[in-house]
């Protein structure tokens, strides 16, 4: 895919601008712009951006945990053969729901295109805003 994207962009004809990236999410645009801000000493603008990437980290974090909430997912086994009584059905489906919302906060934490999310994401961001109020 990579190759495919540099090859057109090596087109006559051909600006940036003509690339939009679908999986780009909004919070990380505005983190990394509150960052490069912060890192130029220019605190007031960072504060505006970083806190308009919790605002949509936020939004974001609810939209992942709400579609946690979805019907069993058999994984592995057959519809007709899953056997269970209700209490361990129950608890099966529970637990695929934990399990994915406690995933939301690793994927709302990765970029697109790159293999590991930001590692302490949330945390460092807390950070870098309590140090632009600070400055």
């Amino acid at each position: 895919m990579r190759q495919n994207l540099a090859y057109y962009q090596m087109m006559v004809g051909v600006k940036d601008s003509d690339f939009v990236d679908l999986e780009a999410k909004a919070h990380m645009q505005d983190f990394h712009l509150g960052v490069s801000y912060y890192t130029e000493e220019n605190p007031q603008v960072a504060i505006l951006h970083l806190e308009k990437a919790l605002d949509e980290y936020w939004v974001a974090d609810t939209e992942c945990r709400a579609l946690c909430e979805e019907p069993y997912n058999y994984d592995g086994y057959n519809y007709l053969d899953y056997n269970a009584d209700f209490y361990q059905a129950f608890i099966d489906h529970y637990t695929q729901v934990l399990s994915c919302k406690q995933g939301c906060v690793t994927e709302l934490a990765q970029e697109a295109g790159q293999e590991k999310p930001i590692e302490d994401f949330l945390p460092s961001h807390f950070n870098y805003l309590q140090f632009a109020y600070y400055n």
